[in-house]
């Protein structure tokens, strides 16, 4: 075999390798894209349930909050306690309702770098959501007034001394400020942080921090 049969030899098996990596690399393309349909269909069967769990929450205080203004013509500690917690029932709805829009925006024909971005984006909404309820608890108060009047009709703060209340405003007061410096650390841009990244894990699973991961190199790289 003569040097050119030899070049050509290799050329071909070059353009071989070639192909069968271009394939290789189509296949797993293939299969993530279908992993993430997948996964993201299930995603949307759970925020349309979530949805409709808010919207009966959100119906049901609104008609106790109406109920009880009628009744009693001033707005009670448990009454107020249900304004508070449907406000937070509304953000849920809201969080839940722009998920699932984003979700139906996404262009799987996209190159790479621009999917993995969107999907960065619906995590984040999910994470960004999670915040917002979390804020909800300096608020632990309003779970007890609330329930201590549907379940046994009287109206547990109007039992309570000006001792207790002014514990109870200070303790939320400083459980606002340590949730508000938790969800300002709690960020994708902070993975890199042990803790950072055990609690977003924690709080909606590892799929966000890999996808940080991959589209921060991206940025880096790109």
């Amino acid at each position: 075999m003569n040097i050119n049969e030899l070049k050509n030899t290799w050329e071909q098996q070059d353009r071989a390798i070639e192909e069968s990596v271009e394939i290789n690399q189509q296949e797993l393309s293939d299969v993530d894209t279908s992993q993430h349909k997948n996964k993201f269909r299930r995603l949307i069967a759970f925020r349309l349930f979530e949805a409709l769990i808010f919207t009966i929450i959100i119906l049901s205080l609104w008609y106790y909050i109406g109920s009880n203004i009628e009744h009693n013509l001033i707005f009670t500690a448990p009454t107020i306690s249900a304004l508070i917690l449907n406000i937070f029932a509304i953000i849920g709805l809201i969080g839940s309702i722009g998920q699932i829009v984003l979700i139906f925006q996404l262009d799987y024909s996209a190159p790479i770098k621009k999917l993995q971005t969107q999907i960065l984006t619906i995590v984040s909404h999910e994470l960004q959501f999670t915040k917002l309820v979390l804020m909800s608890a300096p608020f632990y108060l309003a779970y007890v007034f609330l329930g201590f009047d549907l379940l046994f009709g009287f109206d547990f703060y109007s039992q309570l001394s000006e001792n207790i209340i002014t514990i109870y405003i200070v303790t939320s007061a400083l459980l606002f400020l340590v949730m508000l410096w938790f969800n300002i650390k709690l960020s994708c841009k902070n993975v890199s942080t042990p803790w950072v990244k055990k609690s977003i894990e924690f709080l909606v699973g590892k799929h966000l921090v890999e996808m940080s991961g991959v589209v921060n190199n991206l940025e880096q790289h790109g």
